[in-house]
């Protein structure tokens, strides 16, 4: 046999490899889940949807670091405020450190997203925990078959 025909007997084998795997193994529907880009035929928009999803994620993680720095200034205040009440300190200051304490324990919760999550440090753990929870799941009913 010659070369090329070597070659051209190797590229169709993995080809019906592929056709094989793709069709018999996984169903269309775990097609779908697995390779949502596939579907757009154009590289143009599979690396707008990369980049805008990218986006996305570092919008979120800068906005939980924000929350998060914004939670630890708060608690030190606190603690400065707590501290100072048991010193010695003038009259008004000691009313101003009851103020931030009263106002603090009254009003101060952590922000939330539409009261379903609260964004903090840990929002991106939980929010990944939760996916690749449900990724799992399907993923078991994909292969139960």
């Amino acid at each position: 046999m010659k070369k090329d025909e070597v070659k051209k007997k190797i590229e169709i084998n993995r080809r019906i490899q592929n056709e094989y795997l793709m069709n018999n193994i996984l169903d269309k529907d775990f097609q779908a889940m697995l390779f949502p880009l596939s579907f757009f035929q154009s590289t143009g928009l599979r690396c707008f949807i990369i980049i805008s999803n990218f986006k996305n994620i570092m919008v979120m993680v800068t906005l939980c670091i924000a929350c998060e720095n914004f939670y630890r200034a708060t608690n030190l205040a606190e603690s400065c405020c707590a501290q100072n009440l048991s010193n010695a300190i003038p009259k008004g200051m000691r009313q101003t450190c009851k103020n931030v304490l009263r106002l603090n324990r009254a009003t101060l919760r952590k922000m939330s997203a539409y009261g379903v999550f609260e964004v903090d440090a840990a929002f991106p753990l939980r929010l990944l925990s939760i996916i690749v929870t449900y990724v799992v799941v399907l993923l078991q009913f994909a292969f139960l078959t």
